[in-house]
């Protein structure tokens, strides 16, 4: 994960955002549990896009605020997943979904200006690919109406987001 320093940095960076924001409540209860799925995926953006780990976090954590991805996958974990392949499936999209937070994070991050703030450069990918986005928060929008019970909701919200990554990501 890097020096301990990035690691501090991260988890107390985590720790305050936990505290704002409801889908991400969950986390807290994943690092009690030692399971640190977003410290790695916030690493690697920080590498990537040569940030320090507070910047890349701060991006990280605002693409899950905007769509409620942390809400999402609370959701899923929280469905009685009754059998084998059910329970498998939970923790294929539960993956998935921090897969599309890294990705729609990367992306935004990939057309950011030099020295430009996370939230900045998150604020104009939006703005870039409106369409899609409206598209995505729609579908979402529509998931939140109502109880999320059962796997084909969060199957539909996660092929949304993969298509909002498509839209928005690299083409070639």
């Amino acid at each position: 994960l890097g020096d301990a320093k990035s690691l501090s940095v991260l988890l107390k960076y985590d720790t305050v955002h936990v505290q704002d924001y409801a889908g991400v409540l969950m986390g807290r209860l994943w690092y009690a549990q030692g399971r640190t799925y977003s410290a790695g995926d916030i690493v690697q953006l920080a590498k990537t896009h040569g940030l320090g780990v507070a910047d890349a976090a701060a991006a990280y954590y605002a693409v899950g605020t905007r769509f409620r991805l942390g809400r999402l996958r609370a959701a899923c974990e929280a469905m009685d997943a009754g059998g084998h392949w059910q329970k498998l499936a939970v923790g294929a999209l539960v993956e998935e979904i921090f897969g599309h937070q890294l990705a729609l994070a990367d992306q935004a991050l990939r057309g950011a200006k030099k020295d430009e703030a996370p939230a900045a450069a998150l604020a104009r990918w939006l703005a870039d690919f409106a369409p899609a986005v409206t598209q995505a928060e729609a579908i979402l929008s529509e998931l939140w109406a109502a109880p999320i019970d059962d796997l084909a909701q969060v199957a539909v919200a996660s092929r949304q987001l993969r298509a909002l990554a498509q839209a928005a990501g690299p083409k070639g």
